[in-house]
């Protein structure tokens, strides 16, 4: 019986990275084949609930190559060897659930006249994340009547321990316990032949709760979550989003929960660069406004909303019009069409 297996794959692969390795194909002695195919693609899968199950896939082949053809194998076992490049925007291989994921498939395929080909897949885990920007920002407040949270900072790696505290103003009566949460919104972003839509689920990465009569008002709490995924890490490409949160809950009985959530960065090692700390001030200024330009050079008319889900919602709308309002101040974008929200710009070529 023919056999395809693979040699000297690794267990983790980064974007940007080479797979290399062996095909090795016993049981072939004697054998003709037309071809041995090699391919590497993505797959994303959405499978939506409902009496009738159906859902949304969609293919992304990055490599393809007939490594033979017109074989007739004189030895056993055969080996042919391999090497294939990440792209470095490749998405992460994602599996929250079985209904909603990417698949990195690698795969073999061996086409034998009048027979049925045959074909050996193996899934690879892929992972990638945004690059961290040049500047952190400490202390990321949230607050509102109820509670105040306050993140140490904006950008983790991906095994760092996310760290910050907690300020309670106010204590509903019938709260049932306070939570303190890690979150990770995945977004697909689905085209049909009719329409465009987007997919959204929330997964809980890991929480700490708390008994609201052991709280007292006014007072710090500070809260570590130390199970950071490595699969949580913030990624964004026209396909897939995923957005990680701080978020800090009031579960309450027969009332809507109350929520403060905080948008941060995870990265992960392969991206790390030289980081410099620095106030809220300083980064609008100057990290806002470079990552505006970043994405803009590819001379794109955007609106402001556009920019903000292009920078991973880590800023609000109102930072982000300030930083193009000052980037048209200094003649580095230009307003194609007037607006609030719907103000629209593009890069000011020289």
């Amino acid at each position: 019986m023919v056999k395809i297996s693979f040699e000297g794959l690794k267990d983790v692969y980064y974007a940007g990275e080479d797979i290399e390795g062996a095909i090795i194909l016993t049981g072939v002695k004697g054998l003709e084949a037309r071809s041995i195919v090699i391919e590497l693609y993505y797959q994303i899968i959405v499978i939506l609930p409902g009496r009738r199950r159906h859902g949304y896939s969609k293919r992304v082949d990055i490599y393809k190559e007939e490594v033979d053809r017109n074989i007739k194998f004189t030895a056993d076992p055969a080996r042919y060897e391999f090497k294939i490049h990440i792209p470095e925007d490749a998405p992460p291989s994602i599996a929250y659930e079985i209904s909603r994921r990417v698949d990195w498939v690698l795969r073999v395929k061996l086409d034998i006249p009048l027979h049925r080909d045959i074909i050996k897949d193996i899934i690879l885990k892929v992972y990638n994340s945004v690059e961290p920007t040049q500047s952190i920002i400490e202390n990321v407040i949230i607050e509102n009547r109820y509670a105040r949270l306050v993140i140490d900072k904006n950008m983790f790696e991906h095994n760092e321990t996310v760290t910050g505290k907690f300020i309670i103003f106010n204590i509903p009566s019938r709260t049932r316990k306070i939570r303190i949460c890690l979150y990770t919104r995945l977004e697909i972003i689905a085209e049909e032949v009719v329409f465009t839509e987007t997919l959204a689920s929330e997964y809980e990465i890991t929480c700490v709760e708390y008994d609201p009569h052991e709280l007292s008002t006014n007072r710090e709490y500070i809260f570590k979550l130390d199970k950071n995924a490595i699969w949580s890490a913030t990624y964004i490409n026209p396909d897939i989003r995923t957005i990680v949160y701080v978020v800090l809950k009031f579960d309450i009985k027969y009332a809507p929960d109350i929520i403060l959530k905080a948008p941060i960065t995870v990265y992960h090692e392969k991206k790390r660069i030289p980081i410099k700390k620095v106030s809220f001030k300083e980064t609008i200024s100057e990290t806002l406004t470079e990552e505006i330009l970043g994405i803009m050079q590819d001379g794109k008319i955007r609106d402001v909303v556009d920019i903000r889900l292009e920078l991973g919602f880590r800023y609000d709308i109102d930072e982000i019009i300030k930083a193009c309002d000052k980037l048209v101040r200094e003649s580095k974008l230009e307003v194609v069409e007037a607006g609030e929200l719907l103000r629209k710009y593009k890069i000011k070529r020289k």
